[in-house]
């Protein structure tokens, strides 16, 4: 078992957050909550120890391609994984391009994450 790590959730709705969540303590991650991109860049200038953020991609206020920028200028070695409800062929490339060290097509599964959050302990 790999040890904890502690994970920002950037997601604006709820029930993305709330499964996201349960998922992740399960694992016995710490998770943590940004219902906006501004939010998320926040709470990375204020906070040294995050292992890893979930970006979702469409959000209020900052984007998630915004925030990843930001966060990026912040913290350019703290892994952050894309969030995107639209896995097109050409997204994938557009979220590589970003920066994104990864990304999640939603619906979430649960082995597409712990696979992520394997990839990124090895790291």
């Amino acid at each position: 078992m790999l040890s904890p790590l502690r994970i920002l959730v950037a997601e604006d709705e709820d029930t993305n957050y709330l499964y996201l969540s349960a998922l992740l303590t399960r694992f016995n991650h710490s998770v943590f909550r940004a219902v906006n991109g501004k939010e998320a860049v926040d709470f990375i200038r204020e906070t040294d120890d995050v292992d890893l953020v979930l970006m979702d991609i469409k959000m209020p206020v900052l984007n998630g391609y915004d925030a990843l920028k930001l966060i990026k200028k912040l913290k350019p070695y703290l892994p952050v994984v894309a969030q995107t409800a639209y896995a097109l062929s050409d997204d994938e490339q557009n979220i590589r391009a970003a920066g994104f060290d990864g990304y999640i097509a939603k619906p979430i599964m649960k082995n597409q994450l712990v696979n992520i959050i394997d990839s990124i302990h090895k790291h």
